[in-house]
């Protein structure tokens, strides 16, 4: 209602308990202007505790945000709500019952504080107070999960939290000691400057099994997270892993073979933390580097140039299948002298299109001897290195990983699945 300078108010005082009023006082009597006066704006009608508690129910058990908000359009059109009020007198209820967007905020604080978090307190302050013993909200079954953590007090610091529960240290006895793991990093998991490594081994059916969470931020001044890491941190986050599952009999975890993807700083660091481990590189991630480059080095959609790509794709599946180098070295000797012939042969206007594509080829057969070419890098990734790798496991070559497929999977069940139940609206977390 507009401004009248009405002095009328009431105040009641009672006993919550009984409802017996002990007094009522104040200015009964309204001036003329506020009689006259009518209502121009309502106050807001607060959600009805049960569309709450339905929603946040439905939350729990994994639904997303589209589904909660179907279920509450059906459940009250249909007057399914515990105390919703009939059709008639809807409109004199004092809630209302239909969510709608701005209850969106209210309804995931909600849900966030069922397991714990403020969502209005920073991050790795809520950490910091459910992994230090000295804090009333201190988490016991959180922190015995978590075997390394290291808080960011600086801007020079990074928070490092590596998570493994019981049960997972005991699945890096059974299935990473004396054997083979995945090792692998997914980005974007939340809004912050995280990166999270995954290990994970290999069970008896050739399932997937998780070992480590390995989590830690990037630099503050870091733009773009993915880039900012190397082998220094993730030997010591994989040195504190080796240790986690304590030693048994004085010996300490030892992983025979890892495979990871062409980032060779994982195997840096991997080398670094276990003696003699044999390590791999995943042939998808091999494949899509062969294919990035001749596709950024070798352009054109004559006949010509498909059929440069196609040779091209054939040599780097004869490559990938060779258990010698000097195998290696003739496939690609062999590829340059058909270069070389088709040089001499091409003849009319084609001409200088045609030697262009050829030296594009070259280019390309230049990037596979010179880098992944090299004797040691070859071995990771040729059948050389499964060979290699078979033996110091002491299984066939079949049971040697040639994938980090395992990991991708997970990576894309962990973000779209189980993720995706605590985001709002989608947004990351």
């Amino acid at each position: 209602m507009p401004f009248t300078a009405c002095l009328a108010y009431v105040e009641v005082n009672y006993v919550v308990q009984s409802k017996m009023v002990l007094s009522i006082r104040g200015y009964l009597e309204h001036n003329q202007e506020c009689k006259d006066a009518h209502i121009t704006w309502y106050p807001p009608q607060s959600v009805h505790p049960e569309v709450f508690k339905v929603a946040l129910a439905q939350l729990k058990c994994g639904a997303d945000i589209t589904e909660v908000q179907e279920t509450n359009l059906c459940m009250a059109q249909a007057h399914t709500y515990p105390g919703k009020p009939s059709v008639g007198d809807f409109s004199k209820s004092a809630y209302h019952w239909i969510l709608r967007a701005g209850d969106n905020r209210s309804l995931y604080c909600q849900f966030n504080w069922m397991h714990g978090v403020c969502t209005t307190t920073a991050a790795h302050v809520n950490i910091d107070e459910w992994l230090s013993p000295d804090s009333p909200q201190y988490n016991r079954a959180l922190a015995n999960a978590v075997f390394h953590y290291r808080a960011q007090t600086t801007c020079e610091e990074r928070l490092k939290v590596c998570i493994a529960t019981s049960e997972m240290r005991e699945a890096a006895w059974k299935y990473a000691h004396c054997s083979q793991i995945i090792l692998d990093g997914t980005f974007g998991v939340c809004n912050r400057k995280m990166l999270l490594f995954i290990v994970m081994g290999i069970d008896e059916e050739g399932r997937g099994i998780l070992l480590a969470f390995l989590l830690f931020s990037a630099p503050t001044k870091n733009k773009q997270t993915s880039a900012r890491y190397d082998a220094e941190i993730l030997t010591e986050l994989l040195r504190e892993w080796k240790l986690a599952p304590r030693t048994k009999n004085g010996e300490a975890v030892t992983v025979h073979a890892a495979i990871t993807d062409t980032d060779l700083m994982e195997q840096n660091a991997l080398a670094a933390v276990f003696d003699n481990i044999w390590l791999l590189i995943c042939k998808f991630h091999l494949r899509q580097s062969f294919r990035n480059h001749c596709n950024r080095v070798l352009k054109g959609t004559s006949p010509f140039a498909h059929d440069l790509k196609a040779r091209m794709k054939r040599l780097e599946t004869q490559v990938v299948q060779t258990k010698e180098h000097t195998a290696f070295l003739a496939f690609i000797e062999e590829e340059r002298e058909v270069l070389a012939a088709f040089k001499h042969s091409l003849v009319g206007p084609e001409t200088l299109d045609g030697l262009a594509l050829i030296y594009s080829a070259q280019e390309h057969l230049d990037y596979l001897q010179n880098y992944w070419g090299r004797e040691a890098l070859w071995q990771s990734w040729s059948d050389f290195g499964r060979c290699v790798a078979a033996v110091r496991l002491g299984c066939a070559v079949e049971r040697v990983l040639p994938t980090t497929n395992h990991l991708e999977s997970f990576n894309g069940v962990f973000k779209r699945k189980h993720l995706k139940r605590w985001q709002h609206n989608g947004k990351p977390l």
